[in-house]
């Protein structure tokens, strides 16, 4: 039992050396043995299927609703939108920061009434789109009403979502 023990602590301080050289699942296999190894790649396998099986499924749910959806990091850039095609052709890109945005579109002219006060527009929009109430009414630059409401998770990201309410604002009228 003592020399078993003995070779069992050489055979894990070989492993330890070759730790940095080994991918995981060859670490796995030296010291649980083969099956263990094939056991836990294949519970890796099924959770990387499962986990792309509802990125699909949100895709698509994401995909039918009709609303625009943006998830922004703690420092205000754009990780991820679910937006259709603007009339004005500038697009919000990823690593974007709302205000480099803002910017994009008055340098491109597509907001008429910035002309002149760009820096003022710039800092109202950023403002209530980011320190205003958490769900407001928003003019759009192409006419449009939307109703805007953010969440802030306890990491610090930000999730935007806008639906196009003008019909039903209209039908009121």
């Amino acid at each position: 039992i003592i020399l078993a023990r003995a070779n069992n602590h050489r055979h894990l301080r070989e492993v330890g050396k070759l730790r940095g050289a080994q991918p995981p699942f060859a670490r796995y296999e030296l010291i649980l043995g083969r099956k263990a190894a094939v056991l836990a790649l294949h519970f890796t396998a099924r959770l990387a299927r499962r986990a792309d099986r509802l990125r699909r499924r949100l895709s698509h749910l994401l995909s039918v609703m009709p609303v625009e959806l943006y998830l922004l990091d703690a420092e205000g850039r754009l990780k991820m939108m679910k937006a259709e095609p603007r009339p004005h052709g500038i697009e919000w890109r990823e690593g974007q920061t709302l205000r480099e945005h803002l910017r994009a579109m008055v340098d491109a002219g597509a907001v008429p009434e910035a002309r002149g006060r760009e820096a003022a527009w710039i800092d109202a929009i950023e403002r209530r789109l980011t320190k205003g109430p958490a769900r407001h009414l928003h003019n759009s630059t192409s006419g449009r009403r939307l109703l805007v409401h953010r969440t802030r998770s306890p990491s610090g990201e930000t999730v935007v979502s806008a639906v196009d309410v003008t019909e039903q604002i209209e039908a009121r009228q």
